[in-house]
């Protein structure tokens, strides 16, 4: 087989804005999920992830009707059901297990970047002179 009629795979280069972007991502990310300052966030997305669970188990959602009084003695009354409720706190568990899945994700790919380039599938330019020459 004659190897010009394979097709050479095309390496992908990082300009320099894109991978300060992408090191700046990934460093903020990595705080969010390890840094002791920002513990009281894991804890609150942990809590929340904890008390639907807890909701679910002890199956609290049951229908509701809420009725308020303005100022003027108008009220108004919504009803919400057991199923829109259910609806809800698995929305929000969803959510949560989304933040952190995309936490991780942005936390990892400066280094998964900078292993591609050592296995030279990714070109890395780090200043303005390492970025390829359009021709």
């Amino acid at each position: 087989m004659n190897s010009d009629k394979i097709p050479k795979k095309e390496i992908l280069t990082i300009e320099v804005e894109d991978w300060e972007r992408i090191c700046a991502e990934s460093d903020g990310a990595n705080k969010l999920l390890n840094d002791p300052q920002f513990s009281f966030f894991r804890e609150y997305l942990a809590n929340t992830k904890k008390s639907i669970l807890e909701a679910l188990a002890k199956d609290i959602a049951k229908d509701l009707m809420v009725t308020t009084v303005d100022q003027f003695g108008n009220s108004s009354s919504k009803k919400t059901t057991k199923y829109e409720q259910l609806e809800e706190m698995s929305g929000k568990y969803k959510l949560v297990e989304k933040i952190f899945g995309d936490l991780g994700a942005f936390a990892s790919q400066k280094e998964e970047y900078e292993k591609k380039a050592k296995e030279g599938q990714v070109i890395i330019a780090v200043s303005k002179e390492d970025a390829p020459k359009p021709v």
